[in-house]
């Protein structure tokens, strides 16, 4: 039988390390805003609640947008080499990039989700850890974020849809 967890994959150095460093180092951390998530349906529309998200996001520079964007359509080629049936379609594209921090002095965290729902249906999505110098924060399936512990973990998402 076959599972989720089937097609999860984590592919190493998709991402130049002097470019994650640069991404990290270069950022302005006032841009930041409180992360949001989608609320249950009376809410109508996205909420701050950090007691499920409790990190920080922002959009990607777009100085770094066209280097990640080239390292998207590599991941997305080992993928579908991986998964010769997969197929985004020519209609797909991927949602643009969040840069997201989540604060050791805060414990930042994402409890267990999914990222897809009617509202916003997606077919893969894509973390790309942009620092490794944190205690915590590993990143787990059916997918959440434990909490940072020491340090500040910065990462890319976006998804296909």
């Amino acid at each position: 039988m076959i599972q989720i967890t089937d097609y999860i994959k984590l592919y190493e150095d998709v991402l130049d390390k002097n470019v994650c460093k640069s991404i990290v180092d270069e950022v302005n951390y006032d841009d930041f805003k409180d992360s949001e998530i989608a609320g249950k349906p009376e809410d109508k529309g996205l909420t701050v609640d950090k007691t499920s998200r409790n990190c920080y996001v922002k959009n990607l520079d777009l100085k770094f947008d066209d280097v990640v964007f080239k390292s998207v359509e590599e991941i997305i080629k080992k993928y579908q080499k991986d998964f010769p049936h997969f197929h985004i379609g020519a209609d797909a594209n991927d949602t643009g990039y969040e840069h997201l921090l989540y604060k050791g002095s805060e414990k930042g965290t994402y409890i267990t989700h999914t990222d897809s729902f009617d509202k916003f249906p997606r077919l893969i999505s894509m973390s790309i850890l942009l620092n490794d110098n944190f205690d915590g924060g590993n990143f787990c399936f059916p997918h959440s974020v434990l909490p940072v512990s020491n340090g500040n973990r910065n990462a890319i998402i976006t998804w296909l849809r």
